[in-house]
């Protein structure tokens, strides 16, 4: 059977997060949390990039 993956992932100045999921019989399971607080670098990108770094730490 196929169970499919969900990638879920936010990002603002003020932090980025992301959650891991799997559909399995139509049972969300949670199978990995990441939070992290942006640096004061960070915090200066655009909006489209923040997005990009929570998705990278994600993968990390």
């Amino acid at each position: 059977d196929n169970y499919p993956v969900i990638l879920t992932m936010d990002a603002s100045e003020i932090g980025t997060g992301g959650t891991l999921q799997q559909n399995i019989n139509g049972k969300i399971q949670n199978l990995y949390d990441h939070y992290q607080v942006t640096s004061s670098t960070q915090r200066r990108y655009d909006p489209i990039e923040l997005e990009a770094l929570a998705i990278w730490l994600c993968f990390q």
